[in-house]
């Protein structure tokens, strides 16, 4: 079965400036996924919705029959719109039964997690699956209640229950799964455990300081 992958790319940024287009290990950063992305053999049809006039215009994504690029609508723009809505508003431009989103800002995804994550749902029922970091360390609530230890009780953090992080590194659902739920999310998900490293996410300049040093460990 081969499938759709569904990228957004704004042009502004909150926290980091200009974060979608920041020089990373010797490229701008949205290369990298959209790099990763051509290297996945079942992936037939990549999606952009962007509002950034560089991406519309890019010859280099025009010239490949993989691309399809949409300008973003005015009512969807700003920081304030959820991956959701702009699912929602593209769901009838995929030309598959499944679709993987990712994001830019992780940029170290691997071609092998992708896949395994295809598996993962092709051989399951559920609609949907997402990735996540599996965490052992003590966690407390805003009223500093435990959530997953006893503090009289301090057994080692590896023999903990983990807690499961959403880290925004892909989520693959069903295309009938979203238009009934709304959501890339369902009610029977999956989850796939992301390496660290791969899940690493900038948000801020913290993250891009430490995505620019693994960026140039890599290289080196």
């Amino acid at each position: 079965m081969v499938i759709s992958a569904y990228l957004f790319i704004k042009e502004e940024s909150e926290r980091v400036p200009n974060k979608n287009f920041v020089e990373v290990g010797g490229k701008p950063l949205f290369q990298w996924i959209i790099e990763t992305l051509q290297k996945v053999n079942r992936i037939d049809q990549i999606v952009i919705n962007t509002d950034a006039p560089q991406i519309l215009s890019s010859d280099l994504l025009k010239a490949s029959h993989k691309f399809q690029v949409i300008e973003r609508e005015e009512k969807l723009r700003g920081n304030k719109i959820t991956a959701n809505q702009l699912i929602e508003s593209d769901i009838e431009k995929f030309s598959n039964k499944l679709i993987l989103n990712v994001h830019v800002t992780t940029p170290f995804l691997s071609v092998e997690t992708i896949d395994k994550g295809i598996d993962l749902i092709l051989n399951s029922s559920s609609g949907s699956i997402f990735g996540v970091n599996e965490i052992y360390h003590r966690f407390y609530d805003s009223k500093l209640n435990p959530v997953n230890h006893d503090p009289k009780d301090l057994v080692p953090t590896q023999q903990l229950s983990p807690l499961y992080m959403e880290n925004s590194s892909l989520y693959i659902f069903k295309k009938e799964s979203f238009e009934k739920h709304g959501n890339r999310i369902g009610p029977d998900s999956k989850i796939i455990e992301v390496p660290k490293l791969e899940a690493l996410d900038i948000d801020t300049e913290e993250d891009l300081i430490l995505a620019k040093a693994y960026a140039n460990y890599l290289k080196a």
